[in-house]
């Protein structure tokens, strides 16, 4: 492989894993093997299908009770995922807020989100208050 074809497949990994070095270090091949070219990994996206969205892990911690109902919910639904089950009980979820709050989409934040217990707020009439 080039070596421009080595640098666009890491810019493609970075851009792909959210610029986290050690997401893209996961994904580059660690046995020594070199990496598949741009237009290999291209020619495996079958035509037609959008691109696949790019997601990032979290962590979270939830009620024992809570996760095995979750773990229960797959079990039983054929072809269900659990990362899929939150994935739409989240979207759902966000888009039920935003109606109720304003009728579109939040706005982007203008901060990072604090670490710690959320302060309790007083609701502003049309806005939503978050936590508390």
């Amino acid at each position: 492989m080039s070596a421009i074809d080595i640098e666009t497949y890491k810019q493609t990994v970075v851009a792909q894993s959210g610029g986290s070095p050690a997401a893209m270090a996961a994904q580059e091949n660690i046995s020594g093997e070199s990496l598949p070219t741009v237009e290999t990994v291209l020619k495996t996206v079958k035509p037609g299908k959008p691109a696949s969205i790019a997601k990032q892990r979290m962590t979270v911690t939830l009620p024992v009770e809570l996760l095995e109902r979750l773990r229960n919910a797959v079990y039983w639904t054929p072809g269900l995922t659990l990362a899929r089950l939150i994935e739409e009980a989240v979207t759902d979820t966000i888009t039920a807020m935003e109606r109720r709050s304003h009728g579109e989409p939040f706005p982007k934040r203008i901060a990072q989100l604090k670490g710690g217990r959320p302060r309790r707020m007083r609701a502003v009439p049309g806005r939503f208050a978050g936590p508390g």
